[in-house]
């Protein structure tokens, strides 16, 4: 995904700051919605870490801290 520079700079075309000060907001906004969109679809990187330690861990580790912790361990630690 891309930003459409053109497209959403006309919702600021009455602000009084420069172009690049434009850009720089439409960029802050643009990171912001990105995250909300990924952390609503599970695809966060800290998400798929939790989820997939749940799932390893969800019977003999109920605290999700600790298996979160053992997946990371036990996936840094495996010989490439």
């Amino acid at each position: 995904m891309t930003i459409d520079w053109d497209y959403y700079g006309t919702f600021l075309e009455g602000l009084d700051c420069s172009d690049e000060e434009k850009r720089e907001l439409i960029e802050v906004l643009w990171n912001i919605m990105v995250a909300f969109v990924d952390l609503r679809f599970g695809i966060h990187p800290a998400q798929l870490v939790a989820n997939k330690a749940c799932e390893l861990n969800s019977e003999n580790n109920p605290n999700i801290a600790e298996a979160v912790v053992k997946y990371l361990e036990s996936s840094t630690n495996k010989p490439e």
